[in-house]
């Protein structure tokens, strides 16, 4: 598919924030002036305030992004069908291996190349940096037929790790448009061997999905296919504990804290068995970090902090992040020490932290605005700053 972005990373690499026009409406939903919003956003005068709450309120989506969602409401909602009607055929995981021996040698070395680069994911998310090797795999790929089960097998790969490598760049709607191609593909690959395996694969891409609906604070739709995913989960007969993280996010975004308290500690609980190479800083990271936001518990959470800067590489994403929760959990509380630890941690935090991840660089920012705004609306602010995305249109 032609890709939806037009900036090639650009905008991450300047820092660039600058659609923050849901935070101007919900600024104003909140009764917020206009004359104190533009404090808050100086480079925007109030006549430039008045015309993009207009407009969001006409239109919250641009026209691509319209698009895009519309497309993943359709797929999302015969998603379940299709899983359904793909199970009623399961296969063994020997037909899958055997239809790589019998593959080319030019198509088994492209996966073991995408295979490669999967393996140090998260070293290419930075600024999109990894979407040139990926659109490189892509070409060679090309349109195969449906019985080339490996190539089709691949091309559902790839397009999987383009969503995700959106994903965590911050591009919500293109990294919904990569996962819609990548469930195409995925789909086909199923329909062709429905193995356990398969069914899993769909149930990855399925929340990624969703996760990208999340950051675009669009929690229905995101719902929707966190369904789809548990759908192919039950079929495969094992869960990704990341569908219980993005279940939990949903219900604290949607005022469920019970419900979100559960499924946040199944998240860390039933990681090391899903997968064994799992750390200690991950499962602290998909459990803890949310609980002590949760809970108020504002040095857990800077402890946390401290924790994952030492057992995440430099630079990786996961350390940005623990700094933006730190000062989240502390903002939420009545206490003037955790205020005051907040605003001197988001103060003297390294910029690089979550330079390159729009998400984590927009929490950031929308962050240290908290101290500026009527003390009722501090805690309902974070919870929105937590979730909202500048870069939610690319």
């Amino acid at each position: 598919m032609k890709s939806i972005r037009n900036d090639r990373g650009e905008d991450l690499r300047e820092n660039r924030l600058a659609d923050f026009a849901g935070a101007i409406q919900w600024l104003r939903d909140h009764g917020v002036p206009y004359s104190d919003i533009r404090v808050l956003f100086p480079t925007l005068s109030e006549n430039n305030l008045g015309v993009i709450d207009f407009r969001i309120r006409r239109d919250p989506n641009k026209k691509v992004a319209r698009h895009v969602l519309e497309k993943a409401s359709y797929v999302g909602a015969s998603a379940k069908t299709q899983i359904d009607g793909a199970a009623r055929d399961r296969t063994t995981e020997s037909n899958a291996l055997s239809d790589r021996k019998l593959s080319s040698a030019s198509v088994r070395r492209l996966e073991d190349e995408v295979e490669e680069f999967a393996g140090s994911f998260w070293s290419h998310v930075r600024f999109l940096e990894g979407t040139k090797a990926l659109g490189q795999f892509l070409k060679r790929v090309s349109m195969p037929g449906s019985d080339n089960v490996v190539l089709v097998r691949t091309g559902g790969r790839i397009n999987h790790l383009l969503s995700e490598l959106h994903l965590h760049a911050g591009y919500s709607t293109s990294a919904i448009a990569y996962g819609i191609e990548a469930y195409r593909w995925e789909q086909q690959s199923c329909n062709a061997r429905p193995t356990p395996s398969s069914f899993e694969t769909i149930g990855k891409t399925s929340l990624l999905i969703s996760h990208a609906c999340i950051l675009r604070q669009d929690f229905f739709l995101a719902s929707q296919w966190l369904k789809n995913a548990k759908t192919a989960f039950e079929v495969a007969g094992i869960t990704d504990p990341e569908f219980y993280r993005q279940r939990a996010v949903v219900a604290m975004q949607t005022n469920a804290p019970d419900q979100a308290r559960e499924d946040f500690q199944k998240s860390g609980d039933f990681l090391p068995d899903y997968n064994s190479r799992t750390t200690p800083a991950a499962v602290a990271d998909a459990r803890d970090r949310f609980l002590n936001f949760l809970n108020d518990d504002w040095e857990e959470a800077f402890g946390l902090m401290r924790y994952a800067a030492k057992n995440w590489p430099a630079g990786d994403i996961h350390i940005g992040i623990n700094v933006n929760w730190a000062a989240a959990t502390a903002y939420i509380t009545d206490s003037r020490e955790a205020h005051r630890e907040a605003t001197n941690l988001l103060l003297h935090a390294k910029p690089d932290l979550t330079t390159g991840y729009g998400h984590q660089a927009t929490v950031s920012h929308l962050l240290k605005l908290t101290p500026q705004l009527p003390a009722p609306l501090r805690k309902p602010w974070v919870y929105f700053s937590l979730y909202y995305n500048a870069y939610r249109n690319k």
